[in-house]
């Protein structure tokens, strides 16, 4: 991914709704131009998308007008998705507007390839959010239908974990380790493989994963190596509320 969509990601994704708005509009309106921010995909772009982003960067209209009118042109324009979200206020609103795309996301739409992008990033933030609000049962609904859009990676499948753990689903954790641990064959992956079988009680599967890792790529994790060595008594839970925090 380019500098510039990850800094205008860096920005959309703060939870500081005035703090992300002033650094969005700095962003369309000081930062970058059109053909910097989309020249990453601008070829694999409908001319309603192009139309859209272009909308973003005319400064004689007000961000949130930029944001209305480019979703007229795109309704699955990310940037205008994201800015939008931050003009509804930490309240219900906020939620109901990320399951609005959820709920369309489960019709299986016909998605161009940008908006095949946003519809992904969406659920991530949408997953997340309910995360963090402990609604884990929904999270994990929206996780499920991420994997199933061909969003398998590192990043979606440690939270699963995490999520299944929580949610003291060993059978589910277990085998989701089994089917994805590929995808998990990197040091987060097998740092939070290996975190969350100590938790569970099951050093001994722990290791037999650690070992795999160890012999493929030749090299050992700190802290795997660390997490392995604790007594039981320091282990402490998985399910522990500060675990996750």
């Amino acid at each position: 991914m380019k500098d510039n969509l990850m800094t205008f990601l860096d920005h959309a994704l703060l939870h500081d709704d005035e703090l992300a708005l002033d650094l969005l509009k700095m962003y369309f309106d000081e930062e970058v131009s059109y053909a910097d921010h989309s020249e990453e995909y601008e070829d694999e772009l409908q001319e309603n998308e192009i139309k859209a982003l272009h909308v973003l960067f005319e400064k004689d209209l007000s961000l949130y007008e930029r944001a209305i009118k480019a979703l007229e042109y795109d309704k699955w324009c990310l940037e205008a998705i994201l800015i939008n979200s931050h003009y509804l206020g930490h309240s219900e609103k906020r939620d109901d507007y990320f399951y609005h795309y959820y709920q369309v996301l489960l019709e299986r739409p016909k998605l161009t390839k940008r908006g095949a992008y946003s519809a992904k990033i969406i659920l991530a933030i949408y997953a997340n959010y309910l995360f963090l609000l402990n609604s884990l049962e929904e999270s994990l609904t929206v996780q499920k239908l991420m994997l199933e859009m061909g969003q398998v990676n590192t990043v979606v499948i440690v939270e699963l974990l995490i999520t299944y753990a929580a949610l003291e689903k060993e059978s589910e954790l277990l085998e989701s380790i089994e089917r994805y641990f590929n995808y998990l064959d990197n040091d987060l992956g097998i740092a939070t493989i290996v975190d969350t079988l100590v938790k569970l009680g099951d050093s001994e599967l722990a290791q037999s994963f650690y070992d795999k890792y160890v012999e493929r790529h030749k090299r050992q994790v700190k802290t795997c190596e660390d997490l392995l060595k604790k007594p039981l008594y320091e282990r402490g839970s998985i399910f522990e509320k500060d675990i996750l925090n």
